[in-house]
């Protein structure tokens, strides 16, 4: 519960105070001497919002693509070409043996 002020003058500040919040004096299109707002302020006013979004926008789309181009980079330099859809560690032994028996074929001599 707040305390009531003790006098009348502190009583009085603290109505005079009040009374510079109300919104005739706090709103600047309804002070005196300003100019009323047209619509094509309105309209400006209304596309800020659309811009002030877009640069949070363009950050994630380029954070997002990055992680991507990323990812392929690291998978062509590992394997020496992008990396397959659905290559196990079953088709990988199978590319092994596949090495093993080509030098096989080039030496003439079976390795285990």
């Amino acid at each position: 519960i707040p305390r009531r002020p003790a006098s009348r003058t502190a009583r009085r500040s603290v109505f005079v105070s009040l009374a510079r919040l109300t919104p005739s004096t706090s709103n600047p299109s309804l002070r005196s001497g300003s100019k009323p707002r047209t619509c094509r302020d309105r309209r400006s006013e209304a596309l800020v919002m659309p811009i002030e979004s877009l640069p949070p926008f363009a950050i994630i789309v380029a954070a997002i693509t990055a992680m991507g181009g990323v990812q392929y980079l690291v998978h062509h330099a590992y394997e020496g070409k992008p990396k397959p859809v659905g290559f196990d560690n079953f088709d990988r032994l199978l590319k092994y043996r596949d090495l093993r028996l080509k030098d096989e074929a080039k030496s003439g001599q079976p390795t285990l």
